[in-house]
């Protein structure tokens, strides 16, 4: 007793151990695992809404810089005009365009949104702008100063962007980013860049075209215009984005041409292959920088839209990482009830497996192999018993399995599975033997069959099968109130091709024969060879009668007139046949009869002249008149 209680006490342990490790260790594990997997997800949302946030203040000084920009364009449209003499409404030497009322405007965007922007270095550039209004307005200032006002404050305004954008990218570099968000991050960086060329290549433009050219100039000028164009080619955005759109648009605008071909006149100017400045019209000059107002515009909306797509794509990212967070959340909340769970019924079944096994030891005794197998659980040792049962349960199973089925059919399927282990590779081998044994017979027996019903040379029916065909279906002819036809065919001639030039030619003109036959006649007709140049044709009435029954017969007879047999010298000699045509009724009602009456219609066609049909009840039927 004591020794069962020991046993029993170190069950209990083990139980105890298995539970332990089913519920602690996965427990732990997927805390931790998912701990970390939740607190990086979550970082990465928290980046990307900071990476969200600095997007859209960067958008908030967009509309501020660009009201800046559109102001400093008809600023400097104002002062080149005083500095040059032109009345600013006179609508003749500027294009029609009312310089004064579009500054106002220009002024107060600027005035409607530099609450928003006013930074300490901001602010000072912002009185020095009240300043150079008030001087514009009273006619004391011209291009010169206006370059230097605005030159500052663009300085400023692009200081301020450069600090918004390097917050940018030192968000995005805090946690991986997607490659959408990387994209629209490179955009915006170059974007920009292009956007605060555009300021100094005008102003440098003026200088050249107003001041006169000058090779600091002009080598400025050229620098600038290639730092632009390398800064559009870099700024290449996702196809399909805002930004995309925004860039064919300024591409294709008139205005930007416009603009763009005043700034090439300039470097034109500085590098003497275009008339000086004193020679070109300053109407069109100042038009073409007047359409700069345009040009700045689309390239603000350009920065816009860059920002935009930007925000758009680091939101998306939070949103994505937010939905990660919750959906490994409630996985780990999901694994961990599942090993909770699988920990209970694992303890609840610990039990069980001593008793599957005792009841299923019962079961094979009695014979049943096909039950469900011993569930495979518990402990080690009961885990290896369990399998070693099972083996050998399904093993036992293999063996009846393939015995009930040699013994029904030798071609299942289930005879090719091979029986497992030592004993089953020994019964395999000796089942794939009676097997083979089984298959030789069967195939003599079909060769044997082969040979007894057909005719060998030709492989018709021979005569015996036939007449037992031809028994078969008058007898259901007679069930179903039914006739039969026979045509008793007989090649012509044959004797002569044997005598003349061999049996070899013989045998082929039988053979060409019986092919003739089988193309001919239908499923449903019993065709034979009964014996030398003789041949037999039985089956249904076709329903158009006599009619259907002679045309029938016809094709036949043109079927074996098509084929020839070669002669010595490769002459062709073709064949000809004589048919006999005989229906079933109560004079035919069986086998013998219908074929004897058939016999006599073909010895009519004979004696009236060869290749011809006839019929057992009426003359014979020739087909040209022609005796043969």
């Amino acid at each position: 007793m004591s020794s069962q209680r020991v046993g029993t006490g170190i069950g209990w342990l083990r139980i105890r151990s298995v539970i332990l490790l089913g519920l602690l260790v996965p427990v732990l594990g997927l805390a931790v695992i998912s701990g970390r997997e939740i607190a990086g997800k979550q970082d990465e949302r928290d980046a990307s809404v900071r990476l969200r946030d600095a997007a859209d203040q960067l958008r908030a000084g967009i509309d501020f810089r660009s009201a800046v920009a559109t102001e400093e364009i008809h600023s400097t449209v104002l002062g080149l005009a005083l500095d040059l003499g032109i009345d600013a409404d006179d609508t003749e030497q500027i294009d029609a365009r009312r310089v004064r009322a579009d500054l106002a405007d220009a002024r107060g965007a600027v005035d409607d949104a530099r609450a928003e922007e006013a930074g300490p270095v901001v602010a000072d550039e912002l009185r020095r702008l009240d300043d150079l209004r008030a001087d514009l307005d009273a006619g004391r200032a011209g291009r010169d100063a206006v370059s230097d006002v605005f030159t500052e404050l663009n300085l400023a305004l692009a200081e301020q962007w450069e600090v918004d954008l390097a917050e940018i990218e030192r968000t995005a570099d805090l946690q991986p980013q997607t490659g959408a968000v990387r994209a629209r991050l490179r955009t915006l960086r170059y974007s920009i860049e292009a956007f605060s060329l555009g300021g100094p290549r005008i102003n440098t433009a003026l200088e050249l075209l107003l001041d006169g050219p000058t090779t600091a100039a002009t080598e400025r000028l050229v620098g600038l215009n290639d730092r632009f164009a390398m800064a559009v080619l870099r700024a290449t955005p996702p196809e399909g984005s805002a930004a995309e759109r925004a860039w064919r648009t300024f591409e294709q605008d008139e205005s930007v041409a416009i603009t763009e071909s005043t700034l090439s006149a300039a470097v034109d100017v500085g590098l003497g292959s275009s008339p000086p400045w004193q020679e070109l019209e300053l109407g069109l000059v100042a038009a073409g920088l007047a359409d700069g107002e345009r040009w700045g515009l689309l390239l603000t909306e350009v920065v816009g839209a860059a920002a935009r797509d930007l925000s758009e794509a680091a939101d998306a990212h939070a949103a994505d990482a937010g939905y990660d967070v919750r959906n490994e959340t409630l996985l780990a909340a999901g694994l961990v009830l599942a090993s909770v769970a699988v920990g209970l019924v694992t303890a609840a079944a610990l039990a069980r497996p001593a008793r599957d096994l005792q009841a299923a030891a019962r079961r094979v005794e009695a014979g049943d192999f096909e039950s469900d197998p011993v569930p495979v659980r518990g402990p080690s040792e009961l885990r290896e018993t369990g399998v070693a049962f099972n083996d050998m349960a399904a093993t036992l199973a293999a063996v009846e399995d393939h015995a009930v089925a040699l013994a029904e059919d030798p071609d299942d399927p289930v005879l090719d599975d091979p029986l497992p282990g030592r004993t089953g590779l020994a019964l395999q081998q000796a089942i794939d033997r009676l097997r083979t044994s089984v298959h030789q017979a069967e195939t003599h027996r079909a060769e044997l069959f082969e040979l007894a019903t057909h005719d060998g040379l030709t492989g018709l029916l021979n005569r015996a099968a036939a007449f037992t065909a031809i028994q078969r279906d008058l007898s259901r002819a007679r069930r179903d109130g039914t006739h039969l036809l026979a045509f008793y065919v007989d090649l012509d001639g044959l004797k002569q091709l044997n005598d003349t030039y061999g049996h070899d030619v013989g045998d082929e003109a039988i053979v060409r024969t019986a092919e003739a036959l089988r193309t001919t006649t239908r499923e449903s007709d019993v065709v034979a060879r009964l014996g030398g140049d003789e041949f037999m044709v039985v089956g249904p009435v076709p329903e158009g009668g006599r009619e259907e029954i002679a045309a029938f017969a016809e094709r036949i007879r043109a079927a074996v007139s098509l084929q020839s047999v070669t002669l010595d010298h490769d002459e062709a000699a073709p064949l000809r046949c004589s048919i006999g045509v005989a229906l079933s009724d109560e004079r035919t009602a069986t086998a013998e009869g219908l074929v004897r009456a058939a016999d006599e219609a073909m010895y009519a066609a004979k004696h009236a002249g060869r290749d011809r049909i006839a019929w057992v009840d009426a003359s014979p039927e020739p087909r040209d008149g022609t005796p043969r």
